[in-house]
């Protein structure tokens, strides 16, 4: 799916270019990792240019670890202070995911969930948070890899054809949950 630069209305009625975000927009990033001691420094420092022009704040959720992982990001985070560094001693990623939104999630803010293994493109994000806000009857939107990694055509197949949550997506604020929506531990997860 492509996007493109839109303009939209926000809620008082007035044009909003969908590009540049108002300044009270708050977007939360949640980095969930599983011993990528090679790559989750490369993986974090695309991710900043994948959310531009919004800012954000970062939630690496190291889960279960048993390499190097904490390390590499907590040694990032002293360049890049928007970025915190969860340790996690159960390694799960619905336990991961649950910490977050339950421990750190601030509850009003557009949360972002990715995988740790992911390469991020410039403006990635920000066309995910951008298409997100131009339709707010949308609960959550999602994007894939189009090539390379991760069997792309089988994963982009697979969420076609189940409806399955994908990787990445937008899902908050819950424009219609409870808010006692968990992840049960060991659920299946979309990954590869």
């Amino acid at each position: 799916m492509a996007f493109e630069k839109t303009t939209i209305s926000d809620q008082s009625g007035s044009s909003d270019d969908a590009l540049t975000p108002r300044s009270t927009l708050s977007v939360q990033i949640c980095v969930m990792a599983y011993n990528l001691e090679d790559s989750i420094q490369e993986t974090l420092r695309s991710l900043v240019g994948a959310y531009r022009p919004y800012s954000a704040h970062v939630y690496v959720m190291v889960n279960g670890c048993r390499d190097n992982t904490l390390q590499k990001v907590e040694e990032l985070s002293l360049e890049m202070p928007e970025m915190t560094a969860v340790n996690i001693a159960f390694g799960d990623k619905a336990n991961a995911w649950n910490t977050f939104v339950y421990d750190h999630y601030d509850g009003h803010s557009i949360a972002v969930f990715a995988d740790g293994d992911l390469t991020f493109e410039n403006a990635a994000l920000s066309n995910l948070i951008t298409y997100y806000r131009a339709h707010p009857d949308y609960n959550a939107v999602s994007g894939y890899p189009f090539s390379g990694g991760r069997s792309a055509k089988a994963w982009q197949k697979e969420l076609r054809e189940k409806h399955l949550l994908p990787a990445i997506c937008i899902s908050f604020p819950p424009r219609s949950c409870s808010g006692s929506e968990s992840w049960e531990s060991g659920c299946r997860w979309v990954d590869w």
